[in-house]
């Protein structure tokens, strides 16, 4: 599969040297420039959004952030510059989930009241098409290469869509109760997140599994870092996270983190990891080369979705307690 080059152009131009994806270069570490390795990560403001924020997406070409809010049904645009909310949207019942194609701008936020997906135009924050998913959805994301979208549901099943037609092209089964989910661009290869076996699901594109891999007590959250290709998974039973090796799909380490882990994003540039624990309050930040936690940083109450703007460094975290969303930075 060819590599993801513009939507990797921000995590590229800020690496030490160019960057071969999906090469050997893989291998080669991260250069953070002094400043950032020590300044501590703080919350450095603190945004008004709808009612509920679960999901958080960034879109590191624009900066634009986005904030489905489950109980107002609505989504919340954030300008990444000015912290500022500039526009909200209503796609409709208990919007949970989103994610953002960087190539094309559009943006996809799954409900679980009404079994559908909103398919918003980035440029006009306006509602372009609505799809209809088998079961209740609980995970999405966004293969920017070819524009594939994959939502998981409460069944097990995982939805292939076209990002061109906007339409159901496949699905594959891959656990009895699925929740996060994560697509790294480089390999095509999608991880599920099977909440009551405690199992990670690697599919081929999402058509077929490939392998399974047991991670920790109810995992939720998924992330990878196209980079190293590093798959992190938020094990909310167990207050940790799962390390896996995306070449190997073995799990290389296992963190303690807060209580009830829900949330996990990584920066690529860094390497760094956020995972926030929705009962501590608290989100942790791991380093992604040595797998362990160098900080912990309060937040507001009941914290969910995270987010990272690998060009910037921010951090957006959904407070679902306040309404809010925490904006961390170094």
């Amino acid at each position: 599969m060819a590599s993801s080059g513009v939507w990797l152009s921000a995590v590229r131009r800020r690496l030490a040297a160019p960057v071969a994806i999906g090469g050997l270069a893989l291998a080669l570490a991260l250069v953070v420039a002094p400043e950032a390795a020590s300044a501590a990560p703080v919350v450095t403001a603190s945004i008004r959004v709808g009612s509920g924020p679960e999901g958080v997406a960034v879109n590191p070409v624009t900066g634009a952030v986005y904030v489905a809010n489950s109980g107002s049904g609505t989504v919340s645009v954030i300008n990444g510059r000015t912290n500022t909310v500039t526009g909200t949207i209503t796609v409709g019942n208990r919007p949970r989930g989103v994610a953002v194609n960087p190539v094309t701008g559009d943006v996809y936020v799954i409900k679980s009241d009404s079994l559908t997906m909103s398919v918003i135009n980035g440029q006009t924050n306006t509602v372009t098409a609505t799809i209809e998913i088998s079961g209740l959805p609980t995970g999405v994301a966004v293969d920017p290469d070819t524009g594939d979208v994959y939502v998981a549901n409460d069944l097990g099943i995982l939805s292939v869509i076209n990002g061109r037609t906007n339409t159901v092209t496949d699905t594959a089964r891959v656990g009895s109760l699925s929740t996060g989910v994560a697509v790294n661009p480089d390999t095509g290869d999608v991880y599920v997140a099977d909440y009551p076996s405690g199992t990670v699901s690697v599919t081929e594109g999402g058509h077929r599994v490939t392998a399974r891999i047991t991670v920790g007590n109810r995992p939720q959250g998924v992330a990878v870092n196209p980079v190293t290709g590093a798959v992190y998974v938020a094990n909310s039973g167990s207050g940790t996270l799962s390390v896996i090796n995306g070449r190997t799909n073995t799990v290389t380490a296992t963190i303690t983190v807060g209580n009830r882990p829900e949330g996990v994003a990584a920066n690529p540039v860094t390497g760094d990891v956020y995972v926030t624990n929705l009962e501590s309050g608290t989100v942790s930040v791991i380093n992604g080369r040595t797998n362990t936690v160098t900080a912990t940083i309060r937040v507001r109450s009941l914290p969910t979705g995270v987010a990272v703007n690998p060009d910037t460094g921010d951090v957006y975290v959904a407070d679902f307690g306040t309404n809010t969303v925490s904006v961390i930075s170094r």
